[in-house]
């Protein structure tokens, strides 16, 4: 069973490699590090998931950030992150919440439509335009991003 717990910045080296699995560009992750909130999970002690919430606006929070240990995957374990992110939204009366995320990651696609969220805006060539190199997900070029928002 996972713990989910929120924690607080610096982050160990840990966190690190799960944010940085999840977005490779350490300076955009920099960027939003002073005005995230970051949820853990763990499991026997071990943190096995992550996850960063910014507010954009008193009414819209954007989930910056989501990964979990490889090691971990297919154990439902992203879905009761993001269940606890939108609790917690709720719990402070935001309205909306967001995710980004590549139009390559099928997976997190359907996870994300399956609690509810809705595609609201696609980011033609963003990844090629913000990475300096090729990303490759399921065998594929990550060109696009795809935004989704869940209104409460």
């Amino acid at each position: 069973m996972m713990k989910i717990e929120i924690i607080t910045p610096p982050l160990s080296s840990d966190y690190w490699q799960l944010l940085l699995e999840a977005d490779p560009n350490q300076k955009l992750i920099e960027s939003y590090l002073g005005q995230a909130t970051f949820f853990q999970g763990t499991v026997d002690g071990h943190v096995v998931a992550v996850l960063a919430l910014v507010a954009k606006t008193p009414k819209v929070v954007e989930i910056m950030n989501l990964c979990v240990d490889e090691n971990y995957r297919e154990q439902h374990f992203a879905q009761q992150m993001l269940k606890e992110a939108i609790n917690w939204s709720k719990a402070r009366h935001f309205q909306q919440i967001e995710i980004a995320t590549g139009s390559t990651g099928l997976l997190q696609l359907y996870l994300y439509q399956k609690l509810g969220f809705r595609m609201w805006k696609i980011v033609p060539d963003y990844f090629l335009t913000h990475y300096p190199e090729q990303i490759i997900e399921n065998g594929l070029v990550l060109k696009d991003q795809v935004g989704l928002r869940l209104t409460f």
